[in-house]
């Protein structure tokens, strides 16, 4: 082994240092794009591995990916990890791969290549177990639920001192030893005289170097094509999935009224309605002061014309809350279609006092007051509510309710009811 093989220390700490610092200037501006490649990708094997269903996605925002999950009722970001200490040790490594000497460019830049897909499958692989232990963690503190048994808490524990020492420790050590020996064999090397005459044939070792450089170029580029599949194409679990998971929640969980609250939605979305308003009346049983639960039975209940008892929920959330838009908007619906006109009307106005702006407020008021033959009056109201939802302002029934009312009151009459009706504020 020559003198040119073995480096001298004082040598490869200052190629160490300088790959090091070209490393991080060339990382820094791509941060971002690879915290979205890594989260992409974190999310298509979360939806793979055989646990609760929970997480809907990920999603980055600069250094630090958003969970996204439906434990709180609906699909929201639970919790925000923060990804910077994976830039330090994806950085070391690329440094360790590029600090050796290389013989061409091409040797070097299949190296950087090979380095970089094994840094970004090391950093998935935290990543995935850094998302199941952060989703565990702000369940626990923020809606006291469990989504693990403890030896699966146990195993990702473990998991993650494991994977924070191969990605820190190891994988830095393998990269440089790899690209080490890589660079000692190809300096060092000497030729069997059968390879020293192949060599000697005009145009023979250039066409073998060319041939190798096109296989390694064409491996590196499926490489990176498989990242940009995994991370990029979207892939998302199935109801039966997430319900799959909700149930072994609520199992984890018995005394959670929230638990059962996130089943009893999933499962009315999936239109298991009896089975949900069961359910709602589980986490009921256990929290009765539980807005979201009692609106959503209210809800089955109403859809299945049984607007007394829809009622009811309202007028309880509403005994605790009398500020709850939603349980006023959905109590004056019960009273319009029982044509209560009197009864909808003040309920929507209350809702209008404290939301002046609520649509479905607004196209309900005229409603019941087309129901009370104050048609002049509830041209005020859809026309407010038309200008402030695209959706209303191009729905048919609706602009054709506009049309025949500007008919039969006429411009003054419209004008009239502003400065009369225009005032629940």
């Amino acid at each position: 082994m020559s003198g040119r093989s073995l480096m001298r220390p004082h040598r490869l700490i200052a190629r160490l240092a300088g790959a090091y610092a070209v490393a991080y200037v060339v990382w820094l501006p791509l941060q971002a794009g690879i915290i979205r490649l890594v989260s992409g990708a974190a999310e298509k094997i979360l939806l793979m591995i055989p646990s609760p269903q929970l997480i809907t996605h990920l999603t980055s925002v600069g250094n630090s990916v958003l969970i996204h999950t439906y434990l709180p009722g609906a699909p929201q970001p639970l919790a925000r990890l923060a990804c910077d200490d994976l830039h330090v040790s994806a950085v070391l490594s690329l440094a360790m791969a590029c600090a050796p000497p290389a013989r061409t460019w091409m040797s070097r830049a299949k190296l950087i290549g090979i380095a970089l897909l094994l840094i970004w499958a090391v950093m998935v692989a935290v990543c995935v177990v850094q998302v199941l232990i952060a989703t565990e963690q702000h369940a626990l503190s923020s809606l006291s639920i469990a989504i693990h048994t403890v030896d699966e808490r146990s195993l990702l524990d473990y998991l993650l001192r494991k994977s924070s020492v191969v990605f820190v420790y190891l994988l830095p050590m393998m990269i440089f030893l790899a690209a080490y020996v890589s660079a000692w064999r190809k300096q060092d090397d000497g030729e069997t005289p059968e390879q020293a005459r192949s060599t000697n044939v005009p145009g023979c070792h250039a066409l073998r170097r060319r041939d190798q450089g096109w296989r390694s170029a064409a491996a590196l580029a499926g490489g990176l094509a498989a990242v940009a599949a995994m991370s990029l194409v979207p892939i998302e679990a199935t109801r039966d999935d997430r319900i799959q998971g909700l149930r072994k929640v609520v199992a984890l969980n018995p005394r959670s009224p929230d638990a059962y609250a996130d089943l009893a939605a999933e499962l009315e979305e999936a239109g298991g309605v009896d089975e949900a308003l069961s359910t709602y009346g589980r986490a009921l049983a256990l929290q009765p002061q539980l807005p979201r639960a009692r609106i959503a039975e209210g809800n089955i209940l109403f859809r299945k014309g049984a607007y007394s008892e829809a009622a009811a929920c309202y007028r309880d959330v509403l005994r605790y809350q009398p500020n709850n838009t939603t349980a006023l908007q959905n109590l004056g619906s019960t009273s319009l279609n029982q044509e209560r006109f009197e009864e909808a009307r003040n309920t929507y106005e209350a809702v209008l006092r404290l939301d002046p702006n609520h649509v479905a407020a607004l196209r309900n008021l005229s409603q019941t007051l087309i129901g009370l033959k104050r048609g002049c009056e509830a041209l005020v109201y859809l026309e407010r509510c038309m200008s402030l939802d695209v959706e209303a302002a191009s729905d048919r029934t609706l602009l054709e309710e506009r049309r025949v009312l500007n008919g039969r009151c006429g411009v003054r009459g419209s004008r009239d009811e502003r400065e009369e009706g225009g005032g629940v504020r």
